[in-house]
């Protein structure tokens, strides 16, 4: 389903997330989405300094809310 996904092929293509559509991050390819994800995942998982772990977070909220999806 995953390798699907990143290569087009929906299953649902009339339910695709018209949100994530209409964002900037929506024109990006989603392997690079997924590698992005990855390392910033990563990168923080070996944060062990207290303000880079709030700056990391913080990051976080930003890309949740620049990705314009509903709550």
């Amino acid at each position: 389903m995953i390798v699907g996904h990143v290569r087009g092929h929906h299953t649902r293509t009339d339910e695709l997330d018209e949100h994530a559509r209409a964002s900037w991050m929506g024109k990006l390819d989603a392997r690079a989405k997924i590698v992005g994800v990855v390392v910033f995942v990563t990168v923080a998982a070996m944060l062990t300094v207290t303000e880079l772990i709030f700056a990391a977070l913080a990051l976080s909220v930003v890309f949740a809310a620049f990705s314009q999806v509903p709550a």
